[in-house]
């Protein structure tokens, strides 16, 4: 069992107007209002619902039965998360209608439906962009680890196709675990007394015709320090070099979670293979740009 702490929880009062649809209206608001991991709850009425249930003898989602006419939502839930580079959202419902048959209940995952009233809670976790994948196990999609593969989520809009970021290194689950053996302390010193003394140079002699004279020595290079990498921070603007102006949601030591200007994506990047460039603030706001390490 693992579970995932929070501290930075934003709260969002959505009110969906008539005729928007689910999912794909709900993921451009969660995409316009930048959350990358949360959870949705609501309650209203929707129509012409796709609903689709667990089949237990295909140890899965069963194909959507579409349902005509309006429906009363009594519960709706879902997790948010980042599936394939975007936005990832799943709806589960407790629908209801009135029937000659008395009180028909239906229940499942909502795959499409037009609303005709619905109000939303999400609770934005900002100190988090988790994955949403499908489980092995189960074989419907949960929330999974920040490392996880990304998949194309069936509830996932379908954006234009962006470049590649550079790839972010996979981190080890078990950092505890990794231990590094120093080397003996003789080498320490070694290596350090090394990295101080500059390279002994032989003169070297040359006989011409006034005498034998030393060669100068050719000067010894003095190898500067790398900089540190500049990290730049949550709400500055950056110029990345394919995906253009973007503005960094999250920032951590050597990732950074974009959302891109062009198509309103979010991306997650390693800022291993890049070169961060302090520019000049535009709109208030700290800029860098991005470049490939030649």
């Amino acid at each position: 069992m693992k579970s995932l702490s929070t501290e930075k929880v934003r709260h969002l009062v959505v009110r969906a107007d008539q005729n928007d649809t689910l999912p794909d209206s709900l993921v451009n608001e969660l995409r316009d209002q930048a959350v990358t991991c949360g959870f949705v709850r609501g309650s209203g009425v929707l129509r012409d619902v796709s609903l689709r249930g667990y089949g237990p003898d295909i140890g899965g989602l069963a194909p959507a039965r579409h349902i005509k006419g309006p429906v009363h939502v009594l519960s709706l839930e879902g997790s948010v998360g980042l599936a394939g580079g975007d936005i990832s959202l799943g709806l589960r419902a407790v629908l209801a209608r009135e029937t000659d048959r008395g009180l028909e209940t239906l229940a499942g995952e909502i795959v499409s439906a037009r609303v005709v009233g619905l109000e939303l809670l999400v609770a934005a976790f900002d100190d988090h962009a988790t994955t949403r994948a499908l489980d092995s196990a189960a074989r419907v999609w949960l929330l999974g680890e920040s490392d996880a593969p990304a998949q194309a989520s069936p509830t996932q809009a379908s954006p234009a196709q962006a470049p590649a970021a550079s790839a972010a290194p996979r981190r080890d689950p078990r950092p505890e675990l990794v231990a590094t053996t120093p080397p003996p302390p003789a080498w320490n010193e070694a290596i350090a007394a090394s990295a101080a003394a500059p390279p002994k140079q032989n003169p070297v002699t040359i006989v011409g015709p006034g005498g034998a004279t030393a060669m100068p020595l050719k000067p010894v290079r003095v190898q500067k320090e790398e900089e540190a990498t500049l990290v730049p921070e949550a709400g500055a603007l950056v110029d990345h070099f394919a995906f253009g102006k973007c503005d960094v949601l999250k920032s951590e030591e050597d990732r950074l979670y974009l959302k891109m200007h062009r198509d309103g994506r979010i991306k997650e990047i390693a800022l291993e293979m890049l070169k961060v460039t302090p520019l000049d603030d535009e709109d208030g706001k700290k800029s860098y740009r991005l470049a490939r390490k030649l």
